[in-house]
């Protein structure tokens, strides 16, 4: 497996993440646009999850809260927000996370270590961020954002 191919894909995602949250407000990210569509913020939430899960299979460690974990899960209930989310600590999680998760594949390559299955495994992370990319683009347009240049790319 490429470390180049997966952190230039992690940067990708990264990029198109920041890109597509820039220009909202904290209420547009809160906004629900449809009954059976979570919000931003809990995608958002929901990818830093997910991340969090992909460092500890990878490293043991978590970076995630875990009081929150249970929240942006795979059950949780984008309309029962917790009150402790701050969506700029959300934010700095993500870039953190990116970091993390880009170090881990550049040091494991360079012990000659990165292997097809944990090569698999960053990939399938990859993938699930990629199909929430495209939902907050989605959401983006039912908010009548202008689109953004990582919009006019996907």
């Amino acid at each position: 497996m490429s470390s180049h191919i997966l952190i230039s894909s992690l940067e990708f995602n990264q990029k198109k993440i920041e890109s597509l949250l820039a220009d909202l407000t904290i209420d547009e990210t809160l906004a629900f646009t449809h009954d059976n569509i979570n919000n931003i913020h809990w995608i958002v939430g929901h990818i830093a999850s997910q991340r969090d899960t992909l460092l500890e299979d990878l490293t043991g460690e978590m970076t995630f809260p875990q009081e929150l974990k249970q929240y942006y899960g795979k059950t949780g209930d984008p309309r029962k927000m917790p009150k402790t989310i701050d969506w700029a600590t959300c934010l700095d999680i993500l870039k953190e996370q990116f970091n993390d998760i880009s170090a881990w594949v550049l040091e494991w390559d360079s012990q000659g270590r990165l292997d097809r299955e944990k090569g698999d495994v960053i990939v399938k992370y990859l993938s699930h961020e990629a199909y929430h990319i495209g939902q907050v683009s989605l959401i983006r347009k039912m908010l009548s954002k202008n689109s953004t240049n990582a919009e006019k790319s996907l």
